[in-house]
């Protein structure tokens, strides 16, 4: 825009000069100079005036974002959520602000706060099934599995027409719930198999319905069931942490650690299954080696590693 009026300003001043070689009308001409560029930069302000004010506040906000992934990816996380609050107020009608937000606060332990954030976004996103999936792990870790249930519910209702991976994830999704809240075993029995029957094509998938299935068993007392698909589960994500982590084709090795702890997240997840299993079982020793692995991965094992 300064450019446009530049040029335009240039072009005007060129036409007065050249009206009055004598340099006679010179005030005259340097006062229609000023109106000129007055009538401009009005004109620039009716036509553009209203796009800027509705868009410079996203922009403002997409800056704060684009902060706080940076903060993140540096291990910064109150920088981060700093930048985030920021972003929102500049922008309150994102629900991914949001949700980026309440994994902040997820991964510090406020659940409370991030079950909040989770709320608002599903409330300006309903039918963004991301938004009740984090909203169902925030009231997990609050101990309201009735109601984290009742979102999976809704998730797999969203989900029956996306196809057969993608409603085989929401199956796996309910009965790893219903787990949790040690509900309906037998159901979420037949719900993770019907799961597996649909789904499970890529090994991450699969993995997470094998540990489903597994805790599951454990849960109601087939300790050989439960250890041969524990067993599956954690060798198949092994296998995928050490590809993830010799991959060279990260454009940020920041990025790569990020998905390399989400990973090793879901990796000691199905370890910690696993050490609860030993240790019902009596395998103490084994039960202490699994939990090690847990630890080893940057995790504690507890009622909030799920």
């Amino acid at each position: 825009e300064d450019v446009f009026l530049a040029s335009l300003a240039d072009r005007t001043d060129s036409k007065s000069d050249d009206s009055d070689p004598s340099g006679k009308d010179a005030p005259k001409t340097a006062g229609y100079r000023r109106a000129s560029r007055l009538a401009i930069m009005v004109l620039v302000l009716i036509v553009f005036g209203p796009v800027v004010w509705r868009c410079w506040p996203k922009e403002v906000s997409r800056w704060y974002v684009a902060i706080a992934t940076e903060r993140q990816l540096d291990g910064n996380f109150s920088g981060a959520e700093q930048a985030l609050t920021m972003a929102a107020r500049w922008d309150d009608e994102s629900a991914s602000i949001l949700q980026q937000r309440g994994d902040l606060l997820i991964d510090q332990g406020r659940y409370e706060e991030a079950f909040d954030d989770y709320v608002r976004a599903v409330q300006l996103n309903p039918d963004d099934p991301m938004g009740r999936i984090k909203r169902s792990v925030a009231l997990q870790h609050l101990g309201r599995h009735a109601e984290a249930i009742e979102e999976w519910l809704e998730i797999k209702t969203l989900w029956r027409d996306r196809g057969q991976e993608v409603f085989a994830i929401a199956l796996n999704g309910l009965a790893y719930a219903r787990a949790l809240g040690d509900s309906d075993l037998d159901l979420a029995l037949d719900e993770v198999n019907r799961a597996l029957q649909f789904g499970g094509r890529r090994p991450e998938s699969r993995a997470a319905m094998l540990d489903t299935r597994g805790y599951i068993h454990f849960l109601r007392g087939d300790y050989p069931a439960a250890r041969q698909d524990l067993d599956r589960a954690i060798d198949s994500m092994e296998r995928v942490l050490v590809n993830t982590s010799g991959l060279k084709s990260y454009p940020d090795p920041r990025e790569q650690q990020q998905d390399l702890k989400q990973l090793k997240h879901h990796v000691a997840v199905m370890y910690y299954h696993r050490a609860l299993l030993f240790e019902s079982w009596g395998e103490l020793e084994l039960a202490a080696r699994d939990l090690h692995r847990v630890r080893e991965l940057g995790f504690e094992p507890g009622d909030h590693l799920f």
